[in-house]
């Protein structure tokens, strides 16, 4: 039996990986056009907002075509951060507000495979303002990973949130980890989810003990006792085609795996 220590989280009043995902709304120039989730990562003292690409873009990443009926694009996106208090970390809120392009470069990153639907883009977070990496989060990386297995995905559907704290919108693993869909790198998850969630991050969670790669059974000792893993990133439903050729929305949901964030960073 192994055993781990997460460190104690007393100090706060919610659970603390409901920090880690933000809302965030895309604007064409001051016109607002859609809104979404996104979370933030850090690397080498540069800190970033990850979220879809189809949020930044706006195409859809599965036919190239623009999800706005007017033909327009965002230019920038506006999201809050909270400002650090002892008390409950929520008590006043920043509004950001970043451009996507200058002048004619573009200040985000996508994969070279556009069909991948994640996109980074770094941001300037005031030292005053607090924000949790996800990268950064206390979590179980020997947690196996299985089918059946229940997840949640971290977001804002239609926008609906209390002070900055996302909905827990939970799933169940749906295809085998280890194997790709479409021979790309994501897996499915039975969930029914709603506009807004885009972006969110997906995490695996369990209650004290948990399942080792290795087969062996470990368990977290702390306040709060729930084993957690971060899979990778929501980016909406999964799409089947019937024999008329139409499309369809099935109960399935999209998540690009996480290693995905790491390698679109070294190429950045």
């Amino acid at each position: 039996m192994q055993s781990k220590n997460t460190g104690d989280f007393k100090e706060f009043k919610i659970d603390p990986w409901s920090f880690t995902s933000i809302p965030i709304e895309m604007y064409s120039d001051e016109t607002k056009l859609a809104h979404g989730t996104a979370f933030f990562y850090k690397k080498k003292n540069k800190t970033y907002l990850i979220t879809n690409f189809h949020n930044l873009s706006g195409i859809n990443p599965n036919n190239g075509k623009l999800l706005d009926p007017l033909g327009r694009t965002p230019t920038k996106i506006t999201f809050s951060v909270c400002k650090n208090n002892t008390e409950s970390l929520l008590c006043s809120i920043e509004e950001k507000e970043c451009k996507l392009y200058e002048k004619d470069n573009r200040l985000w990153v996508s994969n070279k495979n556009k069909e991948i639907d994640i996109a980074l883009l770094e941001v300037d977070i005031p030292k005053e303002c607090f924000v949790s990496p996800i990268n950064e989060m206390v979590q179980c990386e020997d947690m196996h990973v299985g089918i059946g297995m229940d997840v949640f995905a971290l977001g804002f559907p239609q926008k609906m949130y209390t002070q900055q704290i996302p909905i827990w919108k939970r799933a169940s693993i749906a295809s085998e980890y280890s194997m790709s869909i479409d021979n790309m790198p994501k897996l499915l998850i039975d969930a029914a989810t709603y506009k807004g969630m885009s972006g969110a991050p997906v995490i695996m969670r369990s209650n004290g003990s948990y399942r080792t790669n290795d087969g062996n059974a470990a368990m977290i000792f702390g306040s709060p006792s729930f084993p957690t893993k971060f899979l990778g990133i929501y980016s909406g439903r999964y799409l089947l085609e019937d024999d008329d050729n139409k499309l369809h929305q099935a109960q399935l949901g999209i998540v690009w795996k996480k290693e995905l964030i790491e390698e679109m960073l070294l190429c950045s």
